[in-house]
């Protein structure tokens, strides 16, 4: 089985003081033989040496990302350190960390980066059952599901659940970081694996059906995340239509959530429009196929709040020993000066009974269940709220599954 011990700190200039509250917070006497940190912070906790310093303090390898706001069981805040530590006598843990991330190598660097990864694994551990990846926002053309596509290629669908780092915007100073072993990075990715006895369930909830415009255009035209046009008309006159626009130029750049159906069978995903070009195009936040159907959302605060108590009655009969939550940070935009009002909601329904993790991301990884067994697809979201739940097998993995 997995256990979890949780840690945290609001203490950002003192490296000393922050290092020795987490420490205190964690019997590393206690820990199994397997363990893994998985680490969300406000930037400045980087910047002030305290992530460096507690990552070389601590037994075990960390990976993570800096965040707006993040919350363990006893802390909440927007200036907060959190700490999830994930350890077992019988899960595994592997992680790995990609080379600088590029338009030439994003697709070669995320294959070799699952490889290494999973030759991290020992002999004997069983199938690789989940990997958590932690995606920082790069200057490339490329839909965070793309990255996520190489993954699950490279791996043969093992479910990844994870987001990208993030911060107030895209031209935060500084930046947002993607973090592994204490070193901050603005280009790579990090991934843990887990294997062994756990299993992971997932949920999400995005926004209400009742904030879909029942209007519906269908992408006629499309290159993997660019959207050229819908319903056969350039996709920046078909928003102009829709009175998206002001004197050509959208007025609501990432902050539109759009219900992407692909007409796959899959259910639908909410993803945001990241940028238009000169040509009447539109960037979308992931893959939107030709012939998907286009539909323009809305979210407000209501929405947010009923989204905590909506995702954990989805995940309610999970007999779970751990929780993970990434919620996309247009949700907490929409709360405005309660940012924190989402976090704090999900923890008063948990009331600390179960150890968790909440942060925010740029772009949600979460698996979709597809009805069949424990079979998942991996997705791509925005807007949107998402869960995994670790939870103990009936039955020991077979000795003889390969990875």
């Amino acid at each position: 089985m997995i256990e979890a011990i949780t840690a945290h700190t609001r203490e950002i200039d003192n490296v000393n003081s922050a290092v020795s509250e987490i420490l205190a917070q964690i019997d590393i006497g206690k820990l199994r033989k397997n363990s893994v940190g998985i680490l969300a912070c406000h930037a400045e906790f980087i910047l002030s040496g305290v992530v460096k310093t507690l990552c070389a303090s601590l037994p075990f390898e960390t990976a993570g990302l800096s965040s707006i706001a993040s919350a363990v069981p006893g802390s909440c805040g927007t200036d907060a350190l959190s700490l999830l530590v994930l350890t077992s006598d019988d899960v595994f843990f592997s992680s790995a960390l990609s080379p600088a991330l590029s338009a030439e190598n994003w697709k070669a660097s995320g294959e070799d980066l699952y490889r290494r990864a999973l030759e991290g694994l020992p002999e004997g551990a069983g199938k690789c059952a989940l990997g958590l990846a932690f995606m920082p926002f790069i200057p490339l053309r490329v839909g965070g599901d793309k990255i996520l596509a190489v993954l699950d290629e490279a791996s043969g669908g093992v479910p990844f659940f994870g987001g990208l780092a993030t911060g107030y915007s895209l031209t935060d100073t500084p930046p947002p970081f993607v973090l592994f072993n204490g070193e901050e990075y603005t280009d790579r990715l990090a991934v843990v694996l887990l294997s062994g006895r756990v299993r992971p369930r997932f949920a999400r909830v995005f926004i209400a059906e009742s904030k879909v415009s029942v209007r519906k255009g269908i992408v006629t035209a499309s290159e993997g995340n660019l959207v050229k046009t819908i319903d056969g008309m350039p996709a920046v006159s078909y928003l102009e239509k829709l009175g998206l626009t002001d004197g050509g130029k959208l007025r609501w750049i990432l902050t539109i959530p759009v219900i992407i159906d692909c007409g796959d069978g899959a259910d639908p995903v909410s993803l945001v429009i990241v940028d238009q070009t000169p040509e009447g195009y539109i960037c979308m936040g992931g893959s939107v196929p030709v012939n998907s159907t286009f539909s323009v959302g809305s979210i407000d605060r209501g929405d947010v709040l009923a989204g905590a108590a909506d995702i954990l009655k989805l995940i309610a009969e999970e007999r779970a020993s751990v929780f993970l939550f990434f919620s996309c940070t247009l949700r907490a935009r929409v709360l405005k000066l309660e940012q924190t009002a989402e976090i704090g909601r999900a923890a008063e329904l948990l009331d600390d009974s179960v150890p968790y993790l909440f942060t925010y991301s740029g772009g949600e990884f979460c698996p979709l269940h597809s009805g069949d067994g424990d079979r998942t697809d991996n997705r791509f979201h925005n807007v949107t709220l998402i869960a995994c739940a670790l939870t103990e097998p009936q039955a020991l993995p077979s000795e003889s599954s390969s990875k």
